[in-house]
């Protein structure tokens, strides 16, 4: 087969299909490869048209022009799936490294509006110790133009402000009622952790009761908190009601409480990474554990995002799944060079 040149333009591709010729250059555009990295993705062309929100007809359309470009089959179809000719893996894998290229080069072209910019993030202890670490460290790195202030709070204080326009957008769990005009969007999931000091007696058993909880002192947030309801919910299907308990909303409070005696808190990984990564605090565990809770991104609806925004989404789905194939103690160990 003869070599292939891929040259990126400012718009699209100079694909050549061999050396020899260099006058037989066609255009293949971004277009073509997003499709064609779609179909790849889902292995089926009507899965890649509903992705795309395009006609099935388009996507046929576009991987056949991208087919005649190359002069050869770039994916063999089946009944129900497609899947990849030798020279379709090819494509694909050089093709993602476009995109991204491509990606980039947006980004540093969007970095020079932010000059002097305010990004200023509420957050939630979901995310404070796990992803805004390292997408703040990536920002920092890539537009270190930008200032980032992050304010803390309950979600009903942080939605005030929000609303106000004083926050760009608020970083944590989803609340557990209707937000009218709010947008959230899901980066990963996680269940509420119950943790204890180091040497804790339930630190030696393997799997805990929840009738034993009440033999120490718990904490957990009050009443109206999404995690409290968590955490009464789950007490309440094993037929239990939850013990009396120290109510905080300081997790500079729980954390020094739970490392000086025996208490018990329940908390978000994102409150405890720290300490369970250093080990001062150990995490117990309790049957199935608890329910998941979706943790994300919320802003305004009809808000139009300035470019530092966006970007900073965008690096927090890069941690959140970086976070998701790697797991809690792991994603905190690997991000430990991000701040050297």
């Amino acid at each position: 087969m003869d070599a292939m040149i891929i040259e990126e333009t400012s718009n699209n591709l100079q694909v050549v299909p061999g050396v020899s010729n260099m006058k037989a250059r066609s255009l293949i555009g971004l277009r073509h490869l997003r499709t064609f990295l779609e179909i790849t993705q889902h292995d089926n062309l009507v899965k890649a048209s509903k992705a795309l929100n395009i006609a099935h007809s388009a996507v046929y359309r576009t991987l056949q022009e991208l087919e005649l470009q190359f002069g050869m089959p770039l994916i063999e179809r089946g009944h129900k799936s497609v899947v990849l000719t030798a020279a379709g893996e090819i494509l694909r894998v050089r093709a993602a490294e476009v995109l991204a290229s491509f990606t980039n080069a947006m980004d540093a072209v969007q970095s020079t509006k932010m000059k002097q910019e305010i990004l200023r993030i509420g957050t939630l202890p979901a995310a404070a110790g796990l992803l805004l670490p390292a997408a703040v460290a990536r920002m920092q790195r890539e537009a270190s133009m930008v200032r980032v202030r992050i304010c803390s709070g309950s979600f009903k204080n942080l939605v005030a402000a929000l609303r106000m326009g004083d926050l760009d957008m608020i970083v944590g769990r989803l609340a557990g009622h209707d937000a009218p005009g709010l947008s959230f969007e899901k980066l990963y999931e996680e269940e509420t952790v119950a943790v204890c000091r180091t040497g804790h007696p339930f630190t030696s058993e393997r799997e805990i009761s929840l009738d034993c909880f009440e033999q120490f002192p718990l904490i957990v947030p009050p009443c109206d908190h999404v995690l409290r309801i968590s955490v009464e919910d789950y007490f309440r299907a094993e037929g239990l009601a939850l013990p009396a308990c120290i109510e905080s909303t300081s997790d500079t409070f729980s954390r020094s409480f739970v490392v000086k005696s025996d208490a018990i808190w329940f908390a978000p990984p994102g409150a405890v990474a720290l300490e369970l990564e250093l080990g001062l605090l150990a995490k117990l565990q309790i049957g199935e554990g608890l329910p998941l809770r979706p943790v994300g991104v919320t802003t305004c609806v009809g808000s139009r995002m300035r470019p530092c925004s966006k970007l900073f989404v965008r690096f927090l789905t890069e941690a959140s799944a970086e976070l998701k194939s790697h797991g809690e103690q792991s994603f905190m160990s690997r991000k430990a060079t991000a701040f050297s």
